[in-house]
């Protein structure tokens, strides 16, 4: 039996999915038959049994809604694939996590919330959020190389991160709201090197303009939780 404290996070175990390439060995395989295998091997490796797990987070790499960007950027799916799968893993109690990227080929602000607006609409736990990276080795760089793909500025992703917080509901949790990559993978824009340089800037606005929902009128309200509640709890 676990004795973990009500507070107390620590990583057990891991195991990968498996991946290849688009079109190959696994085009046939849905996302529960390549999940399944490696939740499976996760609890084994752990030594956990499954009727001691009551909290599972299913991340689900969405990117974006947009159908068109979606197969630009060879995705291999469309956003009925993705909310198909959202709405049969939430219906089995499982909460989703939602990736979604500021900056893709050809999107802009209005993209980014109308993106926004789907993933709520089919119904989502968290979402993570952070801007396009432009990293050595990728389609994307030779793109980039040859001036046909713009990146954006920290300022610009500050603004479209900001307002689609601000529209998202109290209740659904940000995981994360920038990342990270080093030189010499990371190409551009370089101030993704830091990813503190996002979160700062996020802050100051969220703290100047407006919570989390606060332009649904569903201002995020934070309420020290006491000793022994749920760390979770959000008003």
């Amino acid at each position: 039996m676990l004795n973990i404290g009500p507070r107390e996070i620590v990583i057990l175990s891991g195991q990968r999915t498996a991946f290849g390439t688009m079109g190959g060995a696994l085009a046939g395989l849905t996302a529960a038959d390549i999940a399944v295998p490696s939740a499976t091997a996760a609890l084994e490796k752990a030594g956990v049994a499954p009727d001691e797990v009551d909290h599972v987070i299913y991340g689900n790499v969405l990117q974006t809604a947009n159908d068109a960007t979606l197969k630009r950027i060879n995705r291999g799916h469309d956003f009925a694939c993705y909310a198909d799968i959202a709405q049969r893993a939430r219906a089995l109690g499982i909460k989703v996590c939602t990736h979604l990227i500021v900056g893709l080929p050809k999107e802009n602000k209005t993209d980014n919330l109308a993106t926004l607006r789907q993933v709520l609409a089919v119904g989502t736990d968290g979402i993570k959020l952070h801007g396009l990276h432009i990293v050595e080795g990728s389609t994307m760089a030779k793109a980039w190389r040859a001036g046909r793909l713009p990146v954006l500025s920290l300022e610009t992703y500050v603004d479209i991160a900001c307002d689609m917080i601000r529209m998202t509901p109290p209740q659904v949790v940000f995981h994360r709201v920038s990342s990270a990559a080093r030189r010499p993978t990371l190409l551009a824009p370089l101030w993704c090197e830091n990813r503190w340089l996002a979160m700062t800037e996020i802050g100051r606005r969220l703290d100047r303009d407006g919570a989390q929902g606060s332009l649904l009128g569903q201002p995020f309200i934070y309420t020290k939780p006491s000793i022994g509640a749920d760390p979770q709890t959000r008003t």
